[in-house]
C-alpha cells in the first residue's frame, strides 16, 4: 500500500497545478514550516496503518508518538504530541484549492492558530472570522449575577479553540475551559457558547 501511495505522490508531482490532488498528497507533502515533527516516512507509516485499520501511531523527530486520530476524503486531524493537535481541511474556492490547517497547543488551556495555503503550500492571506472572549459569552438565568461578575474576568482572558468538522465544511471555536478549577466548569459553561461557521461559495458564513 505504501509503495501505490508514492506512486501517487510521484504522479501528482507531474500533474497541472489545476488538477485535483487527494488530501494523502496533501498531507504527506506539507513541508517541514508547515509540519515539522513528522517526516515523509512516518505521514507515510501513518496512513498506511489507518488505511489498514490499525493503531496509527509513529515516531515523531522528538522522540515522542504522533497519532493519526481521524482522516477522511477532505479531512485530517493528527495528535502530533501529548499536548498538541493539527488539523488540516480541505476546501474549494472557485477554481482553487485552499488548505486550512489549526495547530492546536495545550498549555493553560487549548489554543489554537489558523494558517492558510495554497494547494501548493505557499501561504495566502484570507480573510478568516476574528473572534474576541467577549463574543461567546452569553446570558443565563442559571448563573447568578455575583457568579457571574466573578468568572467575567477570567473568561475573557481564557484562550480560543478552533476545531473542523470532520464530515462538514464548518469550524467551531470555543473557549478553552480546561485551565479552570473544576468548581467553575459548570458555571462557565452556562455562560459560554460556541460559535460556528460553514465555508460557502467561496467564504465563512456564520451559523445560528
Amino acid at each position: 500500500m505504501k509503495r501505490l501511495l508514492l506512486l501517487a505522490i510521484l504522479l501528482s508531482s507531474l500533474m497541472p497545478r489545476c488538477m485535483a490532488q487527494t488530501l494523502d498528497i496533501y498531507f504527506v507533502n506539507a513541508p517541514k514550516s508547515v509540519l515539522p515533527l513528522l517526516d515523509r516516512t512516518a505521514r507515510l507509516d501513518l496512513m498506511d496503518l489507518y488505511a489498514s485499520g490499525l493503531p496509527a501511531k509513529a515516531e515523531n523527530l522528538y522522540g515522542g508518538q504522533s497519532e493519526l486520530l481521524k482522516k477522511t476524503s477532505d479531512y485530517l486531524m493528527l495528535k502530533t504530541s501529548d499536548a498538541g493537535t493539527w488539523q488540516l481541511k480541505v476546501l474549494t474556492a472557485g477554481h482553487d484549492t485552499l488548505l486550512v490547517c489549526i495547530q492546536s497547543v495545550e498549555a493553560d488551556g487549548v489554543s489554537s492558530r489558523i494558517s492558510v495555503y495554497q494547494n501548493d503550500w505557499k501561504m495566502v492571506k484570507r480573510d478568516m472570522p476574528h473572534l474576541t472572549n467577549e463574543k461567546f459569552v452569553k446570558n443565563s438565568t442559571e448563573v447568578t449575577d455575583f457568579d457571574r461578575q466573578r468568572l467575567m474576568p477570567t473568561l475573557l482572558h481564557l484562550p480560543i479553540q478552533a476545531t473542523w468538522h470532520a464530515d462538514e465544511p464548518v469550524i467551531t471555536f470555543c473557549l478553552s475551559l480546561d485551565s479552570l478549577p473544576k468548581e467553575y466548569i459548570n458555571l462557565a459553561k452556562e455562560l459560554t457558547k460556541n460559535i460556528s461557521y460553514k465555508w460557502q461559495s467561496g467564504k465563512f458564513v456564520a451559523q445560528p
